[in-house]
């Protein structure tokens, strides 16, 4: 089952919708304009999947891709994209993404509100301040894109409960294919 919350921004305010997949997306009204496509998280399972993908769910409509799965190349992106109507950071390799967005200037556009960012299936546990590293369920930083929460894919019981433990007080959201929360 969908929900929808809010969480709190790191300042300024960015607008950010997490999606367990893009399917969950059929639930929400994008703003009307070109998407950039950010494949970073893609770079292990394939790019070019990743892009059919993208182009299956939403159609060709003014889809920017922009694979991004380099240091170099997510600087070029900050650098070279123009103003998107929103922002689509694809599913994939949650560490790898993270190694690349974190602290970096393209996350620093993202920051300054330059259209909403739509973080879908890993992407979306990235983007926290604080996120669970996929190996183990420990506790690691993240984006740091908004806080008072951690995203992340559903989690085996065990798991959950250690990874519950580990945060003491912060929320943790676990994340399945329909899932839907827009952040304000």
């Amino acid at each position: 089952m969908a929900f929808l919350g809010a969480l709190v921004s790191t300042p300024p305010t960015v607008s950010i919708v997490l999606a367990g997949s893009l399917s969950a997306l059929a639930a929400w009204v994008p703003p009307v304009g070109p998407v950039a496509v950010i494949g970073s998280a893609a770079a292990f399972r394939g790019l070019d999947r990743a892009l059919e993908e993208v182009r299956s769910a939403l159609g060709d409509s003014d889809l920017l891709w922009y694979p991004a799965a380099s240091k170099a190349e997510v600087d070029a992106v900050a650098r070279e994209a123009g103003e998107p109507a929103w922002w689509l950071l694809v599913d994939g390799n949650a560490l790898h993404a993270r190694s690349l967005w974190r602290q970096s200037a393209l996350a620093q556009r993202w920051r300054e509100g330059s259209g909403p960012v739509v973080a879908v299936g890993a992407s979306a546990s990235v983007i926290g301040e604080i996120m669970i590293d996929p190996r183990g369920g420990a506790p690691t930083t993240g984006v740091d894109l908004y806080r008072g929460r951690v995203v992340t894919p559903r989690l085996p019981e065990a798991l959950a409960t250690r990874t519950r433990l580990l945060l003491g007080d912060v929320p943790l959201v676990e994340m399945g294919e329909d899932t839907l929360e827009v952040v304000a």
